[in-house]
């Protein structure tokens, strides 16, 4: 018998892959949000994206932005930006909207803690939309989430290779590693070849595994990746971020510890 829910999952999966891209649908992933939710809500939906932006301050003009008072709404922030600054340079255009800063809702921020970040951060990480993609929101009552912004400027990314088996194999190993204190177990990918598909294809040695053929894999076993992996013939595409990208995405995490609980050679 078909599961039809499980069909549905899959191809709201594939919907919002091809949507979002690897590191906002990674984004997703660690946040919950329910992707088949999402795909319904946005059937037909024109998809006017909001954009996530890293701004590095300078000496010359610090951020290069200025956020001022929507006037009569209270929470609200329009932004100005200074030309060829740190901010237009990163993704934020003057006339956009700030709607998030450093993981929080600016409507929940007092003006004078906005100000302060805006003044003394090094760094800021703002989701920010223009005023005619944001009317579009509203009018369809949806939220203007991170997880659906297009990432400008990020520190970090994840990356799809594609990878076409030697006649030595992929050239690189997958092993399931322990973390200390919360004794997660995350697959990573190991001892790349020097001249090997894996190589060709910007493998690095040390980052995380996410995808294998656009299919999430953090949650599997080692015994099913390994499989997937095999299962896909001579060509493959997997999905990976290192592990400071993964602290960025997510709450940080541990250390990797030297203890490996598995260790395939994909040949």
């Amino acid at each position: 018998m078909v599961n039809y829910s499980t069909l549905f999952h899959l191809y709201a999966v594939i919907i919002v892959y091809y949507l979002l891209k690897e590191y906002s649908v990674y984004m997703a992933m660690c946040s919950g949000l329910d992707l088949c939710m999402l795909a319904s809500a946005y059937k037909g939906f024109p998809f006017f994206r909001p954009r996530l932006c890293h701004i590095n301050r300078d000496s010359q003009c610090g951020l290069g932005l200025s956020a001022m008072s929507e006037e009569g709404v209270k929470g609200q922030y329009i932004l100005s930006t200074v030309a060829s600054g740190p901010a237009e340079k990163a993704g934020v255009q003057s006339g956009d909207k700030l709607i998030w800063i450093n993981g929080v809702m600016v409507s929940k921020l007092k003006r004078s803690n906005l100000k302060r970040t805006l003044r003394k951060s090094s760094e800021v990480t703002v989701l920010v939309i223009d005023h005619e993609s944001e009317s579009s929101y509203v009018r369809k009552n949806m939220p203007i989430l991170p997880e659906l912004a297009e990432c400008c400027s990020l520190p970090h990314t994840a990356k799809t290779m594609h990878l076409q088996r030697g006649p030595d194999g992929y050239g690189f190993l997958l092993r399931q590693e322990k973390l200390n204190v919360t004794h997660q177990l995350v697959h990573i990918l190991r001892e790349v070849d020097v001249g090997s598909p894996a190589e060709g294809a910007g493998m690095e040695d040390g980052n995380l595994l996410l995808a294998v053929n656009g299919v999430p894999v953090e949650a599997m076993e080692h015994e099913e990746i390994v499989t997937l992996i095999r299962g896909s013939g001579n060509r493959v595409s997997l999905t990976s971020i290192s592990i400071p990208g993964r602290a960025f995405f997510r709450k940080p995490i541990p250390y990797l510890k030297k203890e490996f609980t598995g260790m395939t050679t994909l040949c």
